[in-house]
């Protein structure tokens, strides 16, 4: 299983394969909080701005994650 974690301001892009995308707040780094999933699969994730671009074995997705707690796919 191969899993991608990115680190950008307090928060913690994971991308999880078959489990999809979590977002997770680490501003406190003794106990981490979930804030957020996309539930489709997730190889790789890069942030820029407010949106998540996440490849899976079907292509690019982009998703809205300027609510963390409600990701939104805006486009593949």
């Amino acid at each position: 299983m191969f899993i991608k974690v990115l680190n950008i301001d307090n928060y913690g892009y994971v991308a999880d394969g078959d489990n999809g995308l979590s977002i997770v707040d680490i501003s406190n780094s003794s106990s981490p909080t979930i804030k957020g999933y996309y539930t489709r699969a997730a190889r790789y994730v890069s942030v820029s701005d407010n949106y998540a671009y996440v490849a899976d074995l079907n292509g690019l997705m982009i998703i809205d994650i300027s609510n963390p707690s409600s990701p939104v796919l805006k486009g593949r």
